[in-house]
């Protein structure tokens, strides 16, 4: 199969490898659509030499192993990006990536495991069948999707309450759709991307600003009259901290889903002194895959805006140094046997 490999730190080029064999209570999944996540970005100079990353990867299964009852030949699932031990305490209740014993997708430390490949290995328990009326581009959307589902379940977003987004990448995106779902009416987003800032509008957002040349917490006062009860923030860069505690109102909650690969210094006496409740959230369960299949099925939610564009394998390494530039794409897919 053909798969795109860690060749230098940053860099990556297509080679060929084994078709993966699955396991007790493992499949095969033909990948029909794997997106680029930005975490593949940050992680690809110093992923494994030889390895393979990628983990938001839908597809149809191709071969199951010994003691696979539920999945067959021919079904079109997501999967939660590992394969964990099936029987501990976050197995059992649905939550396998809290599982010590997890083996983690995208990570490029086994083979098989990496979702930029034209096959991968998944297991049964971690698999959720799709809908015949959900087409492969969408459904990969699943994986982001369910990261801004689990943030915005964790801000518990009150009716009649504001609520500020710092960035809007597809994380920060799917935060604003799923925002607009639960129904919060007052969603202002912030990204300096003025293309990105248009997606966010398109996706229910009710108000946009450029962090460059407006200050949050005027935007917010000229919008609503007053501060946001509510900050998630999804930039995962130096300075966020500080960013989303000063511009949420006094007794407010600070959700912060941006993933940071650097120490960063941050100002403690603010939330402090406002009274902040400050979260960190990550990943997701099985339900939360479970309710975003169910949503997309109903049509009651639609992410295509998010797609800028869907590649083949032999794209992706460019593809990578572009989106590692200043550029206005927002999510990628790679459809790998095309």
């Amino acid at each position: 199969m053909k798969v795109a490999t860690v060749i230098a730190p940053g860099e990556l080029a297509v080679a060929e490898q084994a078709v993966p064999s699955p396991g007790l209570r493992e499949a095969v999944l033909r990948v029909d659509r794997v997106g680029i996540c930005g975490s593949d970005l940050h992680y690809l100079p110093v992923a494994p030499l030889g390895g393979v990353i990628g983990h938001e990867f839908v597809g149809t299964i191709s071969e199951v192993g010994a003691h696979v009852s539920t999945l067959g030949i021919g079904d079109r699932v997501c999967s939660i990006p590992c394969i964990s031990c099936g029987s501990c305490a976050h197995c059992l209740k649905g939550d396998p990536m809290k599982c010590l014993e997890s083996r983690l997708h995208g990570s490029g430390e086994e083979a098989g495991m990496g979702g930029f490949a034209e096959y991968v290995l998944v297991g049964e328990a971690e698999c959720v069948k799709l809908p015949d009326n959900l087409d492969a581009s969408r459904a990969a959307l699943i994986e982001p999707l369910t990261v801004g589902l689990h943030l915005v379940e964790r801000a518990d977003i009150a009716l009649g309450e504001h609520l500020v987004v710092l960035g809007a990448g597809p994380i920060g995106l799917t935060v604003v759709l799923w925002a607009r779902a639960r129904g919060v009416e007052h969603i202002l987003v912030s990204d300096p991307v003025a293309a990105r800032r248009e997606i966010a509008l398109a996706m229910g957002a009710t108000g946009v600003l450029d962090p460059t040349s407006t200050d949050i917490v005027e935007a917010c006062q000229q919008h609503w009259g007053c501060l946001p009860e509510v900050v998630i923030e999804c930039m995962g860069r130096a300075g966020r901290f500080d960013i989303a505690t000063g511009a949420v109102a006094r007794g407010g909650r600070v959700v912060l889903g941006g993933m940071m690969f650097e120490p960063e210094t941050v100002d403690s006496m603010t939330p402090f002194m406002k009274g902040v409740r400050v979260e960190y959230v990550v990943q997701y369960a099985l339900k939360h895959y479970h309710h975003t299949v169910e949503m997309l099925a109903q049509g009651r939610i639609d992410p295509s805006p998010m797609i800028s564009a869907v590649i083949s394998l032999a794209e992706l390494p460019e593809m990578m140094e572009t989106l590692n530039k200043p550029n206005d794409l927002c999510k990628v897919l790679v459809a790998p046997h095309s």
